[in-house]
């Protein structure tokens, strides 16, 4: 954070990740005093990161101290992956919402329940970013302390993908099983979920929306009976899949 002038002050995020924190996550004050010649302001500038809240919602993703009169002026989100939907209707989102934004696309971590926000190869958010932010923000390595700007082009988030999506290779994948889903349809978005195949299996879950689009994705063991909190999700149909190094498990869920 630095200050420009008597009455303005500036702040950078650059390249940081935020899961799932289900509270305020950007706090600065605005008012129409800010705009007067003789008023103070301030600006938020963020770049380069992952902002996945699927708890909030925009009012408390990029909060103005407001909570009678809900703006986004201060604010210049720039290149960085959101869990919204593209809100252009809120006041002064279209100053706010600048350049190379992904809304609602699921980054694809390693593993959440982990506490492990690296990402997967072939992530959204790899080779997304824009490195002139990072470069002034002197950022040389990653949180790793691995290069930070890795195949010509930064990453967002805090952690920079060290292997190309073009080399990863699986096993081939010979079997499709059923994946037996309850509640179906949901209302709750709360799914239970079962197979017939010996315990534990070391797999990742993966959803997909009507769209073929990944809404969520996770590595885990798969017991005889496991839960998916997909609460945040919209209202539709997708497909669930746990995937082995053999194997899919696959089953349709309608979530109301």
């Amino acid at each position: 954070m630095h200050s420009g002038q008597k009455n303005y002050v500036t702040a950078n995020i650059t390249n940081c990740t935020f899961y799932d924190n289900n509270e305020y996550i950007f706090i600065h004050s605005w008012d129409t005093l800010y705009n007067q010649p003789n008023g103070y302001h301030n600006d938020l500038f963020i770049d380069n990161c992952i902002v996945w809240e699927p708890g909030t919602d925009i009012v408390k993703m990029f909060y103005n101290n407001d909570p009678d009169n809900f703006s986004m002026f201060g604010y210049h989100i720039n290149h960085t992956l959101l869990s919204l939907q593209d809100s252009i209707g809120v006041a002064g989102s279209l100053q706010a919402f600048g350049d190379g934004l992904l809304f609602d696309q699921y980054p694809e971590f390693k593993d959440t329940a982990a506490g492990d926000f690296r990402l997967e190869p072939c992530s959204p958010a790899v080779n997304k970013g824009n490195n002139l932010p990072t470069l002034d923000a002197g950022l040389s390595i990653d949180l790793d302390s691995f290069m930070r700007i890795r195949y010509s082009i930064v990453d967002m988030g805090a952690y920079e993908q060290q292997d190309s999506c073009d080399t990863v290779f699986t096993s081939e994948i010979n079997t499709l099983s059923t994946l037996y889903l309850w509640p179906n349809p949901s209302v709750s978005g709360v799914v239970h979920i079962q197979t017939t195949k010996e315990f534990p299996l070391e797999g990742r879950f993966r959803v997909f929306n009507s769209s073929g689009r990944e809404v969520y994705a996770q590595n885990m063991t798969l017991l005889p009976v496991n839960n998916l909190d997909l609460r945040y999700l919209h209202a539709g149909l997708y497909q669930i899949r746990f995937e082995t190094s053999v194997e899919i498990f696959t089953g349709k869920w309608l979530k109301l």
